[in-house]
């Protein structure tokens, strides 16, 4: 699988056009703020109909569009498979994301989510290790759903019941005595939805934590070879698990029925898989630490060079052809020694998947690729500077 062209109309700072690529490694070069990560991040779009960067589309716009509503974005892009070329684009007309695979629009985001497998791997993905557990349950939630459109249908249906029971918690205050019993009736409903998609959405993350692990510990020690000793671990922590063991539906009830009064003081939903977190420990000798707060910035960032090849494998297993996904690279080198980059540069030929680098120049281990696409951005415009 990999990005054959992409075309770009209207997109952030980048000038519209349309681009092709080599199979195996593209570097795009250039100063900050020229478009770089813009470039990465319009292909990720055709991946996840999201943003890497941005939770609002407007802020996908090109600027040069002014106060012009009726002008739509629109990134399309052509990529090869093994069983034959797939289009696909990403547009926003008035606001509106539309969909289209082979020039057909889809409207389920499951059909759309992870036709082009991709993992991206930024600056902002040191929050996995150092941020907030909904970072960590974003990271996980895109893995497994990149691979399994059943997952996606849970997590939506699961995210759906928690946001209705959250909104009728907040409605207690104002409710007669009479009201109440009925209030109590509708909030073991929503409890009920949340248990049936929890159970699903905990069984797959611990499927999927668990086949991360041996792949993420491979990629780590390679990573650190010839230096001190650094054991990694990744706990799975989960209320709709105990003892390694998924709990009965009778005991998530019992367990529901403890936050009852809570969950109505606070108006929140206390219980479920929306609580989890995944651990990163490291043991360097001095016992586990929890990476969160023990990691140096050079460790996390090994770390993340390290979960998200782990990912690449995953993602190639679960494909039918055994298609490795796309890498996209931002900044990679930053926060690495020496003897890092050249661990993670050396799996470069081993690594079979089509790669995308956006730096801000030249450094000797880049140099040290070979037959690679390099290209120039400059104020939103990319130029080739070769052409092999």
């Amino acid at each position: 699988m990999f990005v054959k062209e992409i075309e770009l109309n209207n997109f952030r700072l980048l000038e519209n056009t349309k681009l092709s690529f080599s199979k195996k490694i593209t570097i795009l070069y250039g100063l900050n703020g020229q478009g770089k990560t813009s470039f990465l991040e319009a292909i990720y779009l055709l991946s996840h109909a999201k943003s890497f960067r941005t939770a609002k589309t407007k802020d996908l716009l090109s600027w040069r569009l002014g106060t012009e509503q009726d002008v739509a974005l629109k990134i399309g892009g052509r990529i090869e498979t093994q069983d034959g070329d797939k289009l696909l684009s990403f547009s926003l007309h008035n606001g509106q994301k539309v969909l289209s695979i082979n020039n057909n629009n889809v409207q389920r985001f499951a059909d759309f989510y992870g036709q082009l497998a991709i993992v991206a791997i930024t600056p902002d993905d040191e929050e996995i290790i150092t941020g907030q557990a909904a970072t960590r349950r974003k990271f996980i939630d895109q893995l497994i759903a990149s691979v399994s459109p059943v997952y996606i249908d849970n997590l939506l249906s699961y995210q759906r019941a928690v946001k209705n029971k959250n909104a009728l918690l907040r409605s207690y205050k104002s409710l007669s005595l009479g009201e109440q019993e009925e209030f109590k009736k509708q909030i073991l409903v929503w409890n009920s939805s949340i248990i049936e998609h929890g159970l699903i959405i905990a069984k797959l993350r611990r499927h999927y934590v668990e086949r991360l692990k041996p792949h993420f510990q491979r990629y780590h020690n390679f990573l650190i070879q010839g230096e001190i000793i650094e054991k990694t671990e990744i706990e799975y922590e989960s209320r709709f698990i105990k003892e390694g063991e998924l709990l009965s539906i009778k005991d998530l009830e019992q367990s529901f029925d403890k936050y009852y009064l809570r969950e109505i003081k606070l108006q929140s939903s206390l219980m479920g898989v929306h609580r989890d977190d995944l651990n990163f420990v490291i043991n360097c000798g001095n016992g586990d630490n929890i990476a969160r707060t023990a990691a140096s910035k050079g460790q996390v960032k090994t770390f993340i060079l390290a979960l998200k090849l782990a990912c690449c494998e995953i993602i190639k297993e679960e494909n039918q052809n055994k298609e490795p996904p796309i890498l996209l690279l931002d900044d990679i080198e930053s926060e690495l020694d020496e003897q890092r980059k050249a661990s993670f540069f050396t799996l470069f030929s081993d690594l079979s998947s089509q790669i995308f680098i956006a730096t801000t120049s030249k450094t000797p281990f880049l140099n040290g690729i070979s037959e690679a696409l390099e290209m120039n951005v400059y104020q939103g415009k990319i130029t080739h500077q070769n052409n092999l």
